[in-house]
């Protein structure tokens, strides 16, 4: 018959919490993959380059800005604009504006493009809203922040729930 003790359950508590303590390091880490990023950091937009008269045109119609991201999602953004009215206030001018952006990510698999709506100005400060339309996050609305002035930064925040979740 086996007799208990006090020390019995004591080391069985011991089992279980150094058990749980060898798998949190599995756990944590798939936590972390199911953790999306909030945002996108671009820190320098630059005018895409010309190489022919037909880019030359085609930036003259639609200007476009070429960046790179860092942090979790690390890749290429190129912005292409389109004005679509006239400013709203000449004191203030704000055009209305669509633009499209495209994140090639270094994972092909997280690359996607997304289409915005907002206000510029001259100075080249736009607030957008939209959505991402196709890739990674399909269907995810998101906002974009571009600052104004050569080497503008632009920074694209997630809103709301993944809808791959």
């Amino acid at each position: 018959m086996l007799r208990r003790t006090i020390k019995t359950p004591r080391a069985v508590a011991l089992v279980a919490v150094a058990t749980l303590l060898s798998a949190a390091p599995a756990v944590l880490g798939a936590q972390a993959a199911y953790n999306q990023p909030d945002s996108i950091q671009v820190a320098m937009l630059t005018p895409t380059p010309i190489h022919s008269d037909a880019d030359r045109v085609a930036r003259e119609l639609h200007p476009s800005w070429r960046g790179h991201a860092g942090g979790a999602l690390k890749g290429t953004v190129t912005l292409t604009l389109e004005r679509i009215g006239v400013p709203e206030s000449a004191i203030d001018p704000a055009w209305p504006v669509l633009v499209r952006w495209e994140y090639e990510s270094r994972d092909p698999s997280k690359s996607f493009t997304a289409e915005l709506f907002g206000s510029g100005n001259a100075n080249g400060k736009m607030l957008l809203h939209g959505v991402i339309t196709s890739g990674y996050r399909a269907g995810q609305e998101v906002d974009v922040n571009v600052g104004g002035g050569e080497g503008a930064r632009a920074t694209m925040a997630f809103v709301g729930a993944d809808p791959m979740r």
